[in-house]
């Protein structure tokens, strides 16, 4: 069992009013709030949690973000209402006076779907609070592995040179092509799962092997040690997109590999997440080369939370191509 310790607990403070940056700032700050909640035994007491400053905290950046999420549904709903009363085609969104033939989930959901106002922000808040840590910080621990290995990093420029090409828009259908990216990203995530841990409640007895799970436990299962376990995965610590080629995908137990989780509790955004990265890694490989100081894979430890975090990392850096 991973029993973390976490630094002194902290505060902060946020205005109803929240900034695009304070989001992604507060979004982090309630995912270490939580990692503390999982991990530390004391938080496993009600009392003690209530009184914490880490539960105060928490409570504080969780209304921040509902409000914002809150704001940001019901003008998208207005603005849905006016377009549908002045004969506006939904098939477009108008921003700023300007018109554009791009949809936002928002508005498929508002369109397609019968949810009312409050289901729709539970929507966007589920979106926002799982999508925003998980997704950059898998794109950094790609950009970590692409710095320390060079040649990798090489094939990569060149894959999304001959795909995308200099200049132009990164678009859906280069996406489908970027094969040995994906790879990298896929490998990237074996070594570096964003979440190290996940659980499920027992609903009725299971066997596991020689043991049965009895209901009403919940379970967790080591995503990082599953990656990382020799059972599964020969010479584990190596970095090798080509684990990830079809052939090889199908010598492997399927849940021996689980990124975004598994089964009907699994991430529901994982499609979108992979667009996400991959648009982001190309993006980022074709204007900067990668260095990280980091010598070896070894070299890189881990600390379990919620999601896992590098301790006194990244330690990455760029410089543009010339």
């Amino acid at each position: 069992m991973w029993i973390i310790f976490a630094q002194q607990p902290w505060e902060f403070h946020m205005n109803v009013q929240t900034t695009n940056d304070d989001v992604g700032k507060t979004i982090h700050r309630m995912t270490e709030i939580l990692g503390r909640k999982i991990f530390m035994i004391r938080y496993q007491f009600s009392l003690i949690w209530n009184l914490s400053a880490d539960k105060r905290a928490y409570v504080l950046g969780a209304k921040s973000l509902r409000n914002m999420c809150d704001t940001v549904v019901s003008k998208r709903m207005k603005e849905y209402e006016k377009m549908q009363q002045n004969n506006i085609s939904e098939d477009h969104v108008i921003e700023d006076g300007f018109r554009t033939k791009s949809k936002v989930m928002l508005d498929l959901l508002i369109k397609h779907s019968d949810l009312t106002e409050k289901d729709l922000k539970d929507e966007v808040s589920t979106v926002i609070f799982g999508g925003t840590d998980t997704t950059s910080n898998a794109t950094v621990y790609t950009l970590l592995m692409l710095g320390l290995y060079p040649d990798v990093q090489q094939r990569v420029y060149e894959e999304v040179m001959d795909v995308i090409g200099p200049e132009n828009s990164v678009e859906t259908e280069h996406l489908l092509k970027l094969e040995y990216t994906e790879r990298v990203i896929k490998e990237s995530m074996r070594l570096f799962p964003v979440v190290s841990i996940v659980s499920r409640y027992v609903a009725e007895d299971v066997e596991i092997g020689d043991y049965v799970a009895p209901a009403g436990i919940t379970i967790g299962f080591p995503i990082i040690h599953i990656h990382r376990s020799a059972n599964y995965w020969k010479d584990p610590m190596k970095f090798d997109p080509d684990r990830f080629l079809p052939e090889n995908i199908a010598k492997r137990h399927p849940l021996s590999y689980m990124p975004f989780s598994s089964g009907i509790r699994s991430c529901i955004g994982w499609k979108y997440a992979m667009m996400n990265m991959l648009t982001l890694t190309a993006r980022i490989i074709r204007e900067f080369t990668v260095f990280t100081a980091y010598k070896s894979l070894e070299e890189i430890e881990v600390q379990l939370e919620i999601f896992t975090k590098i301790k006194n990392g990244p330690k990455i850096w760029f410089e543009t191509r010339s």
